[in-house]
């Protein structure tokens, strides 16, 4: 099955492709990977998306934004599937929404045991959806040696099970590729 990922950033397409290839083996690409962040809440986005799926055929399409903010935010989270619903109009085939809570790095923080071994820490953390800068914090606590760039290098570390458990987005996508 081949899987078309829009996202933020390419680290973040790159990122949930090598988290999602560890239960879900399909062709993950990555399209419009030069839109970046803000870029894809105009018409100009919407316009190059529409070309981009004319010529390239996805069975499945995963929308992956940041939420930038708790899942409580009403406010954001509307503004965020109302984007994701303008989007998805596009694509006459299935298409989903993975919206961090936050940022991407939320999911490091899902699975610590990992996350301890790969950076050579000793943290605890009971709740990854209730940090508010997931990548500053993230950056942070490895003094630096986390940098975005590397995300998905980082994601290969991560229990993909652990992560389903304890992180919500996860269990939506993972429904939604198990139909």
């Amino acid at each position: 099955m081949r899987v078309g990922l829009i996202g933020e950033n390419p680290n973040d397409t790159d990122a949930i492709a090598e988290l999602l290839r560890k239960q879900h083996k399909h062709d993950y690409i990555a399209v419009l990977k030069r839109r970046k962040g803000d870029q894809l809440e105009n018409e100009k986005f919407s316009k190059l998306l529409l070309t981009e799926l004319k010529t390239t055929k996805f069975d499945v399409l995963i929308f992956v934004r940041d939420l930038d903010g708790f899942e409580t935010d009403e406010a954001k989270v509307k503004n965020r599937y109302d984007w994701f619903t303008k989007n998805k109009a596009l694509f006459e085939g299935e298409s989903v929404l993975f919206l961090n809570v936050h940022e991407l790095e939320a999911i490091f923080f899902s699975d610590v045991e990992s996350l301890n071994k790969v950076f050579k820490l000793k943290l605890k953390y009971k709740n990854p959806l209730s940090i508010s800068k997931p990548k500053e914090e993230l950056k942070r606590i490895t003094m630096n040696k986390y940098h975005e760039n590397r995300a998905s290098e980082f994601m290969i570390h991560l229990d993909y099970d652990v992560v389903l458990a304890k992180y919500k987005p996860l269990k939506e996508i993972d429904n939604f590729l198990n139909q």
